[in-house]
Formats: C-alpha cells, sequence, structure tokens
C-alpha cells in the first residue's frame, strides 16, 4: 500500500510540473508598453539600452514595435512584431554605431555583461520562432541567447545567430543544452543586433515574431518514445531512416544545425518509414526531432553526418 500511495504521489508531483510548464509571455509581441523613451513588449520583465542611449543623445530608440498595419510584410502573424534596429550616438564626442538589445535582466555597463532574468521553472527542449533581417549585407548579425538558471548556478545554455537576408520570413528551431536533471529557477533571454566584424549598418533591422518553446507533451508520450520513433544511423553518410512505428498521425520530424537552422522538415503519417537524403547537407553534428501539430517535441536526439 506504501508503494502504491508514494507511486501515485510522484505521478501527481509529475503531472503537476508538466501542468505549470511556461511557454514565452508575449512570444508574438502583441501586447507592448509604454516607457520614456518608446515602448516595449509587455510581459517576461523586457528591457532595452534606450533609455541608457538617451543619456548620450540618441536621436531614436533601437527597439520598435513593428505594426502592420504601416509595415504588413513585415508582421508574420497577429498585429505587431519586434524590431531592433542600429541608431548613431555620440560618446566622449565621437560617434558611434549601436544595434539593439533587448533582454529580460540587468546589465552591467562595466563589463556589457547581461545578468538577472525572469521567473522560470520548465525544461523546453528547443526555442523556435521566425524572423526576417533587412538592409544587411552580411555586415551585421542578429543573435538570440538563452541562460536557464538554478539558485544562480547555469545548468542549460543555447546560442542562435544568423546574418543572413531574406525578403521573407524564415523559421529556426534552436536545441537547448541541458547539463543537469535539475528544473530552473530563472530564464534569462537576451535579443541582440549587433556587428559582424565590421562596422554597423544604420540600414540593418532585424524583425522578430512568434517566439515558442517546444515542451515536452507529456507523461503518456514521452514513456517509451525511443520505442516509437527512431531515427538512424548514427553515424549518417547519404540517408537518414526516419521511423514513426506509433499510432498517430499527427507526427513531424525535422533536422536542425547547432545554430538552430531547420535543414529538413517532413511529415509522417502512422506506421510509416521514410528514407531522406542527407547529400545536400555538410558535415557535422545535428539535431532531430519528433514534435506534434501542436509544435510539442516527443522525442529527439543527435546525429552526426559525414563523409
Amino acid at each position: 500500500m506504501k508503494k502504491v500511495l508514494c507511486t501515485l504521489l510522484m505521478l501527481m508531483a509529475c503531472l503537476a510540473r508538466l501542468q505549470a510548464q511556461q511557454q514565452i509571455e508575449n512570444g508574438g509581441f502583441e501586447n507592448w508598453r509604454t516607457a520614456a523613451f518608446g515602448q516595449l513588449p509587455l510581459g517576461n520583465g523586457w528591457r532595452s539600452l534606450d533609455s541608457i542611449l538617451m543619456l548620450f543623445g540618441a536621436s531614436s530608440v533601437t527597439v520598435q514595435k513593428v505594426d502592420a498595419a504601416l509595415e504588413p510584410a513585415n508582421v508574420r502573424g497577429g498585429t505587431y512584431a519586434l524590431g531592433l534596429k542600429v541608431d548613431s550616438v555620440t560618446l566622449l564626442g565621437t560617434p558611434i554605431k549601436i544595434g539593439g538589445v533587448l533582454f529580460n535582466g540587468i546589465v552591467d555597463l562595466t563589463d556589457t555583461a547581461y545578468l538577472g532574468g525572469a521567473p522560470y521553472t520548465s525544461r523546453p527542449t528547443a526555442l523556435t520562432g521566425y524572423y526576417k533581417i533587412i538592409g544587411n549585407n552580411h555586415e551585421d548579425t542578429a543573435a538570440i541567447q538563452l541562460s536557464f538558471k538554478k539558485q544562480g548556478t547555469e545548468i542549460a545554455s543555447a546560442v542562435w545567430e544568423t546574418d543572413v537576408v531574406d525578403a521573407g520570413f524564415q523559421s529556426f528551431s534552436l536545441p537547448i543544452n541541458w547539463t543537469t536533471t535539475d528544473f530552473p529557477d530563472t530564464l534569462l533571454m537576451t535579443i541582440i543586433l549587433g556587428e559582424n566584424d565590421l562596422e554597423l549598418n544604420m540600414a540593418t533591422r532585424f524583425i522578430l515574431d512568434d517566439l515558442a518553446f517546444s515542451l515536452p507533451a507529456g507523461i503518456q508520450e514521452n514513456l517509451g518514445a525511443s520505442k516509437w520513433f527512431k531515427s538512424y544511423p548514427n553515424p549518417a553518410t547519404g540517408v537518414l531512416v526516419v521511423e514513426n512505428a506509433s499510432s498517430r498521425k499527427d507526427i513531424y520530424w525535422k533536422l536542425v544545425d547547432i545554430a538552430g537552422k531547420v535543414m529538413l522538415e517532413l511529415p509522417l503519417t502512422d506506421a510509416s518509414r521514410r528514407e531522406v537524403s542527407i547529400a545536400g547537407i555538410a558535415t557535422g553534428q545535428y539535431y532531430y526531432q519528433f514534435f506534434n501539430s501542436k509544435g510539442e517535441v516527443l522525442y529527439g536526439g543527435k546525429v552526426m553526418i559525414a563523409r
């Protein structure tokens, strides 16, 4: 009886944890608040460097609310998106260019370190979203940095960056690497538009929309997931075999690189087996994920592509 009771209590604790899984607050950037130096996304404790830049004579803000009514091509879904741009300020008599930075912690100006963060207690497997870069000729780089901490110690992190310019929105999926089995208490997220070994381009804009975490789908789907979902061989040379042996019809599979770029993506019907050519993919380490139509990751792993 005691063993049964203990098992039930453990299951209740796990279910409570799963029910409390957190998405990114205002990840679609639909809600905004007015600040003395412009506007910032509401929720998650978002801050920017604009208030500091104004002290040095910045003429405009580097964090922008992108409005679909004014720029319909620059909002992927809903009414608004996030925009970061480059501005010029004069520091000690010298004009310099600074890219937009949005973060949910505090900044230490002595060494330009971002500290703190917002309360967060889930273990996502990846960060997904959509982006576009305008007016950049590979001069500037957009980046997203994640740091999950427990009692001040980092237990997971991820970094995504790109300088790719495209006319339309591009999707990305950034795997999150956990170093322990603990759950975090804090998440520090930093979104940056910075230079790429050259002077910042005043025409560059980084547009970001529909950020979301891929979260474990639940106990019933994760137990024995390796039995139903397989991707092999590892290492792979010319073909990857992808299998869905479950009875579910809403299963999808994707392969992403270490920067979070989606390399391959395909649907899997029930009891399906697919052979996927990887002939055009460079050698290196990649991550694969099986997920459902809601974007919930059911199973994943690493694969090395070799020649």
